[in-house]
């Protein structure tokens, strides 16, 4: 990890030997420092495939709204005006979102 901080210490992450994915979404009480995990690095170190992987991400987005219908699970839980948190960049709730293929 750049900067010198290790993903394993645990001043930054409860139990930090363990392989749990979900302390990255549902169960970030377990980050105890967010601003230890940066996954492209910073500075002289940064990621040489940052864009690359930005750039998968946004054609993984194109298709799966070229081959999915998309419809939220619940509107009425929708309440993205007032439910933001404002930290560095703005925090949203999740959202819940049906898939469906779309007919050919």
């Amino acid at each position: 990890m750049g900067g010198g901080l290790n993903v394993k210490d645990p001043r930054y992450f409860e139990r930090p030997d363990e392989f749990i994915p979900h302390r990255w979404t549902t169960k970030g009480h377990m980050v105890k420092d967010a601003s230890a995990y940066f996954p492209f690095s910073i500075g002289s170190y940064d990621c040489v495939g940052k864009q690359l992987a930005l750039m998968e991400i946004r054609q993984a987005i194109a298709q799966l709204i070229t081959n999915f219908d998309l419809k939220l699970a619940n509107p009425a839980d929708v309440a993205w005006e007032h439910s933001g948190v404002d930290t560095f960049t703005l925090a949203l709730p999740g959202l819940g979102v049906w898939f469906r293929a779309r007919e050919d």
